[in-house]
């Protein structure tokens, strides 16, 4: 018989942590003024996370508001 542990995950919020010696530089920081094309992606460290362009065109809605152009792919570095 194989035994399992299960470990239950921990959210760690921007409060927790304190320092962080792991770079956010994935990609570009997202910038309001700039005209993205489909497949664009971008990173917000204010979320910790990697937006894709859904459709091309600028606009001032962060990503993490705006779900009708940007696909919420995943956490940063």
């Amino acid at each position: 018989m194989t035994m399992c542990k299960v470990i239950k995950p921990t959210i760690i919020s921007d409060a927790m942590l304190t320092s962080s010696t792991a770079p956010e530089n994935d990609y570009a920081e997202w910038n309001a003024a700039t005209a993205y094309t489909a497949g664009n992606l971008v990173i917000r460290t204010a979320t910790h996370r990697i937006y894709e362009r859904l459709i091309g065109g600028m606009t001032a809605t962060a990503p993490e508001s705006d779900v009708t152009n940007w696909l919420d792919v995943g956490p940063t570095n």
